[in-house]
């Protein structure tokens, strides 16, 4: 389905230059070439600075951009695995606390690189019941990833990674 909007973008720029296209064969009607002409330089310079400025949010250098993990990088995700798997040392079961949209994203992302480890990732949940070895890490994405943001309060390590933070929290 990758190339649907090349393929769409294609049919409505032959629309567009046989509507502008001059009716007598010998006529020239600068039109037929200026006006799709047009079309793809608006169409590619948005695309390039949508591209630009999404980019420069999700590598952490600037704080504009899309807000939520629905375009969480393999980047980010491995950190976190990583961090968790280093934070969670004799635990089988790791549980996750923050936005609920954001983790019902993410925690089967982090659980695919959790699990050479042993480790059971979840969500934290109200009705959890802890066992001793039991780690719960707190999970959430930067709206500023230049700036600083509170940490939980029983905050025991922390890692950052462009506009992702993670806390191991204590019990």
């Amino acid at each position: 389905l990758e190339f649907m909007p090349f393929l769409l973008l294609g049919f409505w720029l032959k629309y567009v230059t046989e509507y502008f296209a001059p009716h007598k064969k010998d006529a020239v009607n600068r039109a037929s070439t200026v006006v799709p002409a047009m079309i793809i330089i608006i169409l590619v310079a948005t695309n390039a600075y949508a591209l630009v400025r999404n980019f420069s949010y999700l590598s952490g250098q600037t704080k504009e951009g899309s807000n939520g993990f629905e375009e969480i990088t393999f980047g980010e995700v491995q950190y976190m695995a990583n961090f968790i798997k280093t934070h969670s040392a004799g635990a089988k079961n790791v549980y996750l606390q923050g936005k609920a949209g954001e983790l019902f994203e993410i925690t089967k992302s982090i659980q695919y690189f959790t699990d050479e480890a042993g480790l059971k990732v979840d969500n934290l949940k109200k009705n959890t019941v802890l066992s001793p070895e039991d780690k719960i890490f707190s999970i959430n994405v930067a709206k500023d990833p230049t700036g600083k943001n509170s940490a939980p309060d029983k905050a025991v390590a922390e890692g950052k990674f462009n506009r992702i933070r993670i806390y191991e929290v204590g019990k």
